[in-house]
C-alpha cells in the first residue's frame, strides 16, 4: 500500500525505517541479552530517535511537536517495531500521552509538563493504571470494591495518593506519571476514579522491583509505590471522579498492533532468507512445498496486517469510535504472533538457539498477546456493536 502514501508520509517511514535498522537493531539484540532488565534499557538509542522528532511527533505543531496524524505514525510504529518491540514501547508510551497532554490537559499543564516533555530528549511518560489486584478489572467489572484500589483523599489544595500500580511501561525513566487513582471507594470506577499528573521526582513515590520478562527487554516495567504522595489540586487531568473519556485512549491499542507488524515482517524476511540458503535434500528449502505453503502464509497475514491498520488508523483519525482501534490490536497481534511462530518453525532446530534473532521476535511478539489480552479485544468491539 505504499503507493497511497504522500511525499511527507514517505519521508517519515524512511527516516523511521532507517532508524530502526542502523540504530534500534544491533544495540537491542546487545541488550536483549543483559541479565539486570536495568541494563537492557538505552538512553542512547532513546535520544538518538528523540533528536530525529520521533519521540514527540503527534504533538501538535504549535506546541513544538511533529503534528502528524495518526496514519504517520501507524507507519513509523511499524518501523520502530522492525528495529525492536521493546524500544518502540517506550515510544508509544510518549506518542499517547503526549497526544492527551497536548489536547486534553489545561494551558497551565502543558505549561509545566507538555513544553519540558518537547525540549528534554530525556523526558519519558508512562501511564500507571494497572495494579498488581486490579488489570482486566478496571475494563469490565465496573463495581464497587472491583478495579483501581491506590486512594487518592483531598487534604487542601493537594489529594494524598497511597498504592501500588504494577507492570509500568517506562517506569523508572518516565519523567511523569498519568496515574489512575480512587478519589471515591463507595462508587464504581467509572465514577470514582480521577486521573492525576505526578512528576517522577514526587515525594513519596519510588519505583519498586523491575521486572525481568522473556521479552520486549529493551523495555523496562516496574512497580511505583505511592506513599503519602502529594499531588496539587491543579495535576488534575479533566475532573475530579470525571476524567476525559478521550483518556482511554484510541491510539493506545492500536499503535502496539502496528508494531508488532513491524516485528513479524523483521522474523518473516530472516526466514524468507533462511530459506533459500538452508539446504535439504538436496535443494533450497523454499522449494519444498511444505515452505512454500509457509512463507504463503506469513505474506498473507502481514499485509492483511498491513491494510487492517491503515485502514483503521485512517478512520480513527476521521472520528471512528474506539472499537476500530481493538480491531487493530486484535488483528495484527493475532497475526504477527503466528508470523514469528511460523518463522521460527521454518528455522527447525535453529529456532531453539540464541544464535538467530528470529527467537527474539517470537519472545517479543508474545508480549502484546498479554497486556490489555487480545480476547479482551473481542469483548470490547462486542460492547460497542
Amino acid at each position: 500500500m505504499d503507493y497511497l502514501l504522500t511525499d511527507t508520509q514517505a519521508a517519515l517511514q524512511k527516516m523511521a525505517r532507517e532508524y530502526a535498522t542502523n540504530v534500534m537493531r544491533p544495540r537491542s539484540l546487545e541488550l536483549d541479552r543483559k541479565e539486570d532488565p536495568r541494563e537492557c534499557f538505552s538512553w542512547d538509542v532513546i535520544e538518538e530517535g528523540s533528536k530525529l522528532g520521533l519521540r514527540t511527533l503527534v504533538v501538535s505543531e504549535k506546541n513544538g511537536g511533529g503534528g502528524v496524524d495518526l496514519v504517520s505514525m501507524c507507519l513509523v510504529s511499524m518501523e520502530l517495531g522492525y528495529g525492536d518491540l521493546g524500544t518502540a514501547s517506550c515510544f508509544n508510551q510518549c506518542w499517547w500521552l503526549s497526544r492527551i497532554l497536548d489536547r486534553l490537559t489545561t494551558e497551565d499543564q502543558r505549561e509545566r509538563f507538555l513544553k519540558p516533555f518537547v525540549e528534554n530528549h530525556r523526558f519519558l511518560l508512562a501511564r500507571a493504571v494497572t495494579e498488581p489486584n486490579a488489570g482486566t478489572d478496571n475494563d469490565f467489572y465496573d463495581a464497587v470494591g472491583a478495579g483501581i484500589a491506590m486512594t487518592a483523599i483531598p487534604d487542601g489544595d493537594h489529594y494524598v495518593l497511597n498504592g501500588t500500580k504494577a507492570f509500568i511501561t517506562n517506569a523508572g525513566v518516565a519523567g511523569l506519571y498519568v496515574v489512575s487513582a480512587r478519589t471515591d471507594p463507595a462508587a464504581a470506577a467509572s465514577r470514582g476514579t480521577t486521573i492525576f499528573l505526578v512528576p517522577a521526582d514526587s515525594p513519596g513515590l519510588t519505583v519498586g522491583k523491575f521486572l525481568s520478562k522473556p521479552g520486549r527487554r529493551c523495555a523496562l516495567n516496574a512497580e511505583l509505590y505511592f506513599q503519602n504522595v502529594r499531588v496539587p489540586r491543579e495535576n488534575i487531568l479533566g475532573e475530579v471522579n470525571r476524567p476525559p473519556a478521550q483518556v482511554a485512549g484510541l491510539a493506545r491499542m492500536m499503535l502496539p498492533g502496528s508494531m508488532c507488524l513491524g516485528t513479524a515482517r523483521a522474523a518473516y524476511e530472516m526466514a524468507l532468507e533462511h530459506s533459500r540458503e538452508r539446504v535439504q535434500g538436496g535443494r533450497p528449502i523454499k522449494e519444498h512445498q511444505a515452505i512454500k505453503m509457509m512463507l504463503g502464509e506469513m505474506w498473507i497475514l502481514l499485509e492483511t496486517g498491513r491494510a487492517v491498520a491503515l485502514r483503521g488508523a485512517q478512520m480513527i483519525e476521521a472520528g471512528a469510535d474506539a472499537k476500530y482501534s481493538e480491531w487493530i490490536k486484535y488483528v495484527c497481534v493475532e497475526h504477527s504472533f503466528k508470523v514469528c511462530e511460523i518463522a521460527g518453525e521454518i528455522y527447525g532446530g535453529y529456532f531453539y538457539s540464541r544464535e538467530h534473532p528470529v527467537e527474539k521476535f517470537y519472545r517479543d511478539a508474545l508480549a502484546y498477546r498479554h497486556p490489555s489480552p487480545v480476547h479482551i479485544a473481542r469483548m470490547k468491539i462486542a460492547d460497542r456493536l
